[in-house]
């Protein structure tokens, strides 16, 4: 019995400390409808400091999404700032996705940034950081309306640039620890689009991908092109899809590309790094094909692989070569080679930060079909081959 009436009053207690008596065990306890969730932050340059813009996303209910503006001397004052909403609402900050930083911003330095979204309880070093090509403020507002939100594009942005070879996120961790290693980072670059409005309550600009920025020492120091970025979605084996067109035999078709694999294989003599060897297989799929295709053909397919490891190399080579003329190792070459060969790596008279710039770094792409969609294709999707679609079905008819 005397246990029993303990237990009671330890949970009559705990009762008393819950939500709906209008206290709570944890000290920064505040109600759901006291808050005003945040889920974009961008920052822009001040002759005096930086302009912070935040917005919030859709909601599924009838309330557009909010922006809201503060200038001050860092991020941290100009977020505190944001529990002193308008409209009486405190600002959650926990469930920031995305960091816009405007180019002059950039220019002038991101590291600040990094280092308070690290050391705030309340925030996630998983956001994923942009640069916009201009102002972020611009972006944000332009792209919000009462039906669409910036929050939301850049979402898709988040998801899908890897499908369309526009680049891939990285998180403000990826940036952070790439910068604390290798003195160099990348950051998906955004800038925005005016476009007629669609609809009313929709935004009268888009977001769309811009390449990759060149993060060097804390600070914006240039763009990678088109050919650049997806070479880096390459070498890095973050390809998950890009559309091809090709030419092979006077027949014009499009490859879906599906991935690519990396290989790397460092040559040492005499304890010194000679040449790296970069191998890269990018596999996909026969989409779109015109008259006179010969898919089922070995020979036909041998050429179109040809064909994609041809075009491809171009933008690998070019990403290799512009990292190398920068000096900046942002697709973490070295960690690579210190992978393959750990005992050699550490045995070299010279840093790698001295040998990358003037290494001889060969490439070689090869193209990998893995299917056509074609019913007489013989290719599956696993590269082997079978009987043809009307092999299999006259066989099934017949018994054989």
């Amino acid at each position: 019995m005397r246990k029993f009436t303990s237990l009671a009053l330890a949970v009559s207690m705990c009762l008393g400390l819950s939500g709906c008596s209008g206290a709570s065990i944890f000290s920064n306890y505040r109600e759901i409808e006291d808050l005003e969730i945040i889920r974009t932050v961008g920052i822009d340059y001040e002759a005096e400091g930086i302009c912070v813009t935040a917005c919030t996303g859709l909601t599924g209910t009838d309330t557009a999404p909010r922006i809201y503006e503060k200038n001050a001397s860092s991020l941290a004052i100009a977020l505190n700032e944001l529990q002193r909403l308008p409209l009486g609402k405190s600002a959650l900050l926990s469930h920031v996705e995305n960091l816009l930083i405007g180019e002059e911003q950039a220019r002038k330095g991101i590291t600040m940034f990094l280092d308070y979204l690290e050391r705030y309880s309340e925030t996630r070093l998983g956001i994923t950081p942009f640069i916009v090509r201009g102002e972020s403020q611009e972006v944000i507002v332009g792209a919000t309306g009462e039906a669409t939100s910036c929050t939301d594009i850049l979402g898709t942005i988040r998801e899908n640039a890897a499908y369309v070879g526009a680049g891939c996120p990285y998180s403000c961790l990826d940036v952070a620890t790439s910068l604390a290693r290798r003195g160099c980072a990348l950051i998906m670059a955004v800038e925005g689009v005016q476009r007629e409005k669609l609809f009313d309550e929709q935004g009268d600009m888009d977001i769309q991908t811009a390449g990759f920025a060149i993060i060097e020492e804390g600070r914006l120091s240039g763009y990678l092109d088109e050919d650049e970025t997806m070479g880096v979605l390459m070498v890095t084996e973050n390809l998950r899809a890009a559309e091809l067109d090709l030419e092979s035999r006077g027949v014009k078709l499009t490859v879906m590309l599906t991935g690519c694999k990396a290989g790397f294989t460092p040559v040492f003599d005499g304890g010194e790094l000679e040449r790296l060897d970069v191998e890269l297989t990018v596999s996909g799929n026969v989409v779109n094909l015109s008259e006179g295709g010969r898919l089922w053909e070995d020979s036909f397919i041998d050429d179109v692989e040809d064909a994609m490891a041809e075009k491809l190399l171009i933008p690998a080579a070019a990403a290799l070569e512009r990292s190398q003329s920068l000096g900046l190792d942002f697709m973490a070459l070295g960690d690579a080679v210190e992978m393959r060969s750990p005992i050699d790596f550490s045995q070299m008279e010279k840093s790698w930060e001295e040998i990358f710039p003037g290494l001889e770094i060969e490439v070689q792409v090869n193209g990998e079909l893995k299917r056509t969609y074609d019913i007489n294709d013989p290719v599956r999707t696993d590269g082997g081959e079978e009987d043809s679609f009307w092999d299999r079905a006259i066989g099934s008819l017949t018994g054989s």
